[in-house]
């Protein structure tokens, strides 16, 4: 049970910081111009 606990406290503090990421990377893009 307390595995299982830390399993879930882990996967959410990476789903944040994935999260924090991809938002921090898309405000980049959109400040800086791109050529697609």
């Amino acid at each position: 049970m307390f595995r299982y606990f830390c399993q879930v406290l882990l996967t959410k503090k990476w789903g944040i910081s994935i999260k924090k990421e991809s938002l921090s990377q898309i405000n980049q893009g959109l400040k800086i111009p791109r050529d697609y």
